[in-house]
């Protein structure tokens, strides 16, 4: 009688209570783990969560194992939180052929990095394989196609994604449509296999399969044009919840494309998708709104939707917002801030945003004639990479008092470019953007090194330090140098040692170095030669020859790591060949 019960129709009490009178008559195993369920998801029938695992537990001792895959399954949820318990009846399930045990084991192995452990965890994928298990089956091929844990295998996972679809799978079906439409699974893209994907996809009610099947169909790029099935099949995707689908079905109303123009409904599908968080949609909906497509403008509700798009990273939005911030629709007109949103454009539609920055630029508005100079600087869409008239534009922004361009322009000559030989130029630059409290490494280099003023080591840490409280990397890495060789300061390895941890944190490969080399040998902080060798490799696979010449050591004593004296003699070499002088002499090399 219980399961017989309807949940949707509200009977959850009902149905409680038919397996409370049963396990009163007889200890029906599966009662116990069906009353638990309800205990644990509807919590109107007044009991405690705790109850449910105590019911789960008795189920699993009274021999009804899939209870295990609930108890491994709710004790990786926040809550209840224990990985070792949920691994541990996780495994008590794939004991007893639970597959799901074996496939929510799997991810516990493969993903997180405190439990990983590979091996095993294929080997449960190959168990949900031999189970015909549709997720794990899928799970296994996407492994072989990442290559990440395994090396990559296109066959293997194509072979596994059929196997998912003969036992009825709509999304190995989209997988294998979609790897066929990339060029995966042939030489390049096939477009009229993909589409004989796409439509088992969609025969088997996949979303995904829908939405792609739909546009191939509209747009005829496997060959084969049908407006009314691809319609047919947005519409069956839209009722699915695919925003996409959403989108596109507004189109069709919006244009009268198979369908009666009706900009109402068009509003009303794209409104929907947006208000489930689609961000394409958003923009669409800002755009209605803005330009009165419906019989009344409004622009506050624009500017809104348009920011909830931008904020949300949607290419068109970002653009948008930044034009009501440079015209004044739905805000205030301010043209910093429509700068900032076009300049955040520049990585999506790179042509858009030089676009708008040119003629920010052309006006003289400084922060646009700074990012000017970055497009030219860096090359960005049609900038093509030139130092001159990036130079011309920074130059501008620094007449315009913009700290930014003048730290490029300090780096410009400090680092010279352009081999120009004029160093001692850097130094104003980087005072100039010091007046505005804009920091990076190089004003404390000019005073380290004397280049362009007098050479004042204090000075020299004053500003490392705070480029460094700023977050400039590679001022924390030269703010451990300072410490660590008392340069403008006490000696003091316990400080550089927490400088370099910083800087290494942040990819800086010096500061790796360093911090290897001071595990190693106990400075500033305890022994550990096996963290220290991963430090050192880090930075010796990025060609740091102390850092080698550190690993051949290590290798050479088996300080860190077992003693071999061949890999110890290939690490010296090429210390050597990047001109490390011990290593020269340990080689018998000489300086190239």
């Amino acid at each position: 009688m219980g399961d017989a019960l309807d949940r949707g129709e509200g009977k959850i009490a009902e149905e409680a209570a038919c397996y409370e009178k049963s396990l009163e008559i007889v200890p029906n195993l599966y009662s116990l783990k069906n009353l638990a369920t309800l205990y644990f998801r509807y919590p109107e029938l007044g009991k405690p969560k705790e109850l449910a695992f105590e019911i789960w537990e008795k189920a699993w001792h009274a021999g009804v194992w899939s209870a295990a895959n609930f108890l491994g399954y709710n004790y990786q949820e926040e809550a209840w939180l224990d990985l070792p318990k949920a691994i541990e009846w996780l495994e008590k399930g794939m004991l007893y052929c639970e597959l799901y045990s074996a496939y929510e084991l799997a991810l516990i192995y493969l993903y997180n990095d405190d439990y990983k452990n590979v091996e095993r965890g294929l080997m449960c994928l190959e168990r949900c394989v031999e189970g015909d298990y549709i997720e794990g089956i899928e799970g296994l091929a996407n492994v072989y196609f990442n290559g990440d844990l395994v090396e990559e295998d296109m066959s293997r996972a194509k072979q596994l994604l059929e196997k998912a679809l003969e036992l009825g799978s709509g999304n190995a079906a989209y997988r294998l449509g979609w790897m066929y439409e990339r060029g995966f699974l042939s030489e390049e893209p096939d477009y009229v296999k993909a589409m004989e994907y796409y439509e088992k996809a969609a025969e088997l009610d996949n979303v995904d399969g829908y939405c792609r099947a739909a546009l191939y169909l509209a747009n005829g790029y496997s060959g084969v044009t049908d407006a009314v099935k691809s319609r047919e099949y947005y519409e069956k995707a839209a009722g699915m919840g695919s925003c996409f689908a959403l989108v596109e079905l507004s189109f069709l109303y919006e244009n009268g494309n198979g369908v009666e123009r009706s900009y109402e409904k068009a509003f009303e599908l794209c409104e929907k998708a947006a208000q489930e968080g689609y961000p394409y949609a958003m923009f669409r909906v800002g755009l209605y709104l803005e330009k009165a497509v419906l019989g009344e403008a409004k622009p506050e509700e624009a500017f809104a939707w348009y920011t909830k798009a931008a904020m949300a990273d949607e290419n068109e939005g970002i653009f948008a917002l930044g034009r009501c911030y440079k015209q004044g629709i739905g805000t205030e007109e301010d043209w910093d801030k429509a700068l900032e949103w076009f300049g955040k454009g520049a990585e999506k539609n790179p042509q858009k945003a030089v676009e708008y920055m040119t003629r920010a630029a052309e006006q003289d508005y400084g922060y646009a004639q700074f990012k000017m100079g970055d497009y030219y600087f860096f090359g960005c869409g049609p900038c093509l990479e030139d130092n001159k008239k990036a130079v011309e534009w920074y130059e501008k922004a620094v007449a315009n008092e913009i700290p930014m361009a003048m730290l490029r322009m300090g780096d410009y000559y400090l680092y010279d470019y352009d081999s120009l030989n004029e160093s001692e130029k850097a130094f104003a630059y980087f005072k100039k953007a010091a007046e505005y409290e804009w920091y990076n490494e190089g004003l404390g280099i000019c005073y380290e090194m004397g280049i362009g003023v007098e050479d004042n080591e204090t000075e020299a840490f004053k500003y490392y330090t705070l480029a460094a409280d700023n977050g400039n990397v590679t001022s924390m890495y030269r703010t451990g140098l300072c410490y660590y060789n008392g340069v403008g300061v006490k000696q003091n390895y316990a400080e550089a040692y927490r400088w370099f941890t910083d800087a290494a944190g942040n990819e800086n490969i010096g500061a790796a170095y360093y911090l290897g080399k001071m595990q190693m040998y106990g400075e500033g902080c305890t022994p550990d030669p096996e963290a220290a060798v991963q430090w050192l490799l880090k930075a010796a696979e990025k060609n740091n020859d102390k850092a080698q010449f550190e690993l051949g050591n290590a290798y050479l004593t088996g300080n860190g790591v077992e003693e071999n004296d061949d890999i110890a003699m290939e690490w010296f070499e090429k210390a050597a060949e990047n001109g490390n002088e011990k290593a020269l002499k340990i080689t018998g090399r000489r300086r190239k």
